[in-house]
């Protein structure tokens, strides 16, 4: 990836020390990326990947809006320091570690030497030295947010995301309940509430910057995906009584204009493209436009459907989206009907949700 330093953004492109790295029609995709500085990660069509240093997020937006990237193809990556706060986590994590080793001892499970001991003691010291410099990443796309720690992730899509708030968490109770300082208000990082009431927690340890960027960028997100989508519902062939491998047939037939009669007029295909790459429509209307279109889309067209699927939260909806967009989008049936099955399931149970 190619870093680049006092760029900006003119009538032919994307300028950096006077020179012309990348025109505006050959910019794909934006990521933009606050690791303690901003910085904007550019993808072109001709397989380029730039990385901008710029000062603040304000400039960040203004570039990716001044590239004409669509939200669609647009991200933010947010990469915090971990939740485990050094030293105190390597201390922790070394008297748990004396203390089990101790236990033991008494117990006639473990020999009763000094030099044991000391290793049991350096080792706990090192892994909660580790866990303090693992990162935590935020992955905030245009239809959801990942998280990513200590090789677990965790996904959350917007339209199962009610409110976000800040995580705030209280220090110093027990000096209050003494009679000493009053408890001081943290920020601890952000609070998701899910559509089914559920509350999710990211927790980021520098909250006071991180966090607030993350919840600004949420809300962003949540405003855009709302804005949209209002006609992708219902906007192709629904499954009715077929096999999950005889509907994505009669989906790929209708968009080939294979399945016409004089009840149904033949599908837009502009228009299925439009809700493929939409971020803001459901997944399966998202997944089924995809199928629908995937016989007479345009090449221009298919780069968009699979930048789109690289955008997107869900995998399932990813593999519908990638095949949709390749030449010998027919090939591997199993893995489009295993993820068409996910997408329907899960919008079944988004229906069932609003319905109670």
């Amino acid at each position: 990836m190619r870093r680049l330093k006092g760029c900006r953004v003119e009538a032919d492109g994307l300028f950096c020390e006077g020179a012309l790295v990348a025109r505006r029609a050959e910019v794909r995709a934006a990521t933009v990326v606050f690791d303690g500085g901003w910085h904007v990660r550019l993808e072109t069509s001709e397989g380029k990947r730039l990385d901008v240093e710029v000062e603040d997020e304000s400039v960040a937006e203004s570039m990716v809006e001044a590239l004409e990237v669509e939200p669609a193809r647009t991200r933010t990556s947010v990469r915090a320091a971990s939740p485990f706060v050094w030293p105190w986590t390597a201390l922790a994590a070394m008297s748990a570690t004396l203390l089990i080793g101790i236990v033991f001892r008494q117990l006639g499970w473990a020999p009763a030497r000094v030099g044991s001991m000391a290793v049991a003691g350096a080792v706990g010291f090192l892994s909660g030295a580790g866990l303090s410099m693992l990162r935590m990443d935020v992955q905030i796309f245009a239809d959801g947010v990942t998280t990513r720690f200590m090789g677990r992730r965790r996904t959350y899509r917007l339209d199962d995301i009610q409110r976000v708030f800040m995580d705030e968490v209280y220090e110093g109770r027990v000096a209050e309940r003494i009679g000493f300082t009053p408890p001081k208000r943290r920020v601890a990082g952000v609070e998701l509430v899910l559509r089914s009431n559920e509350r999710a927690r990211i927790r980021l340890r520098d909250a006071e910057v991180s966090a607030r960027v993350v919840r600004r960028r949420l809300d962003d997100a949540l405003r855009a995906f709302r804005s949209g989508g209002s006609d992708a519902v219902g906007a192709v062939l629904p499954r009715g009584s077929r096999s999950v491998g005889e509907w994505v047939d009669a989906l790929r037939r209708l968009g080939a204009f294979a399945e016409g009669h004089h009840r149904r007029a033949p599908l837009d295909a502009e228009r299925l493209v439009r809700i493929a790459v939409d971020a803001s429509a459901p997944a399966l209307a998202r997944a089924t436009a995809a199928l629908a279109v995937s016989r007479v889309v345009s090449a221009e067209d298919r780069v968009r459907i699979r930048e789109s699927a690289a955008k997107t939260v869900s995998p399932d909806l990813r593999v519908v989206l990638e095949r949709a967009a390749t030449e010998d989008a027919e090939r591997l049936p199993e893995e489009i009907e295993a993820a068409m099955t996910a997408l329907e399931a899960d919008a079944n149970r988004a229906q069932a949700k609003h319905r109670y």
